[in-house]
């Protein structure tokens, strides 16, 4: 969990708005515009844990497995810094005048991931290999 935490944190650090740094500590993936804005806050681990295969109020295709958790918690991860960077900026982040949706998928290996549709994104992150990951 920890290279996907740090992977994921260089991603996000690419596309937020200039002044919103991501970085991990124990664990936590952080992002805050500064020392007076909380920010965002994301415990890996636990969110691991909580995807896991019972997850409650899962949707119909989930299964729990690998591929399925990574999705899941990258679009939960996803869904809070679009809220985060919307209520500090008061736009709509990464929109201009309403929030499109996070996605993330799984295609031949590689998590892919951002907002809008998948097909034309809005902004999408560099994808992620899963092979690059090491749990």
């Amino acid at each position: 969990m920890e290279s996907f935490t740090r992977l994921l944190a260089t991603r996000l650090s690419v596309i937020v708005p200039s002044g919103f740094p991501f970085e991990v500590r124990d664990g936590t993936l952080h992002g805050s515009r500064d020392r007076w804005w909380g920010g965002v806050s994301f415990d890996m681990q636990r969110l691991w844990r909580m995807f896991g295969p019972q997850f409650p109020g899962a949707p119909a295709w989930y299964a729990g497995g690998y591929e399925e958790r990574l999705v899941l918690l990258t679009d939960y991860v996803l869904d809070g810094v679009q809220d985060g960077v919307s209520e500090a900026t008061g736009d709509a982040w990464p929109g201009t005048t309403e929030h499109p949706p996070s996605y993330a998928e799984v295609r031949d290996g590689i998590l892919h991931f951002g907002y809008g549709d998948p097909a034309a994104p809005v902004l999408e992150c560099e994808p992620i290999l899963l092979s690059d990951l090491v749990s």
